[in-house]
């Protein structure tokens, strides 16, 4: 009975291996995925409290209002779910 269970231990301990490996990547590549979608999201936040304070200074200096435009299309929103999907589950 003992020497049937090591047979079988050795049989499938590769492919226990590889799939605890696998389990492991994936759990890790949609936590990467999700901190990277949090931290656009961050930064769309910012970027949009940035430019608003930008016009904001624009406008008290009475700066035409073209002249933030190169502004505004840096600062625009990323769309993070495009950028950094996540594994669906």
């Amino acid at each position: 009975m003992v020497a049937g269970t090591v047979k079988w231990v050795d049989r499938h301990l590769a492919k226990l291996a590889l799939l605890v490996a696998c389990l492991a990547m994936a759990g890790g590549l949609w936590s990467y995925g999700s901190t990277l979608r949090q931290a656009c999201e961050d930064r769309n936040r910012r970027d949009a409290q940035i430019l608003a304070g930008v016009e904001i200074i624009a406008d008290d200096l009475g700066a035409d209002p073209h002249t933030i435009d190169p502004l505004r299309k840096a600062l625009a929103p990323r769309n993070c779910e495009a950028l950094y999907p996540l594994l669906p589950l």
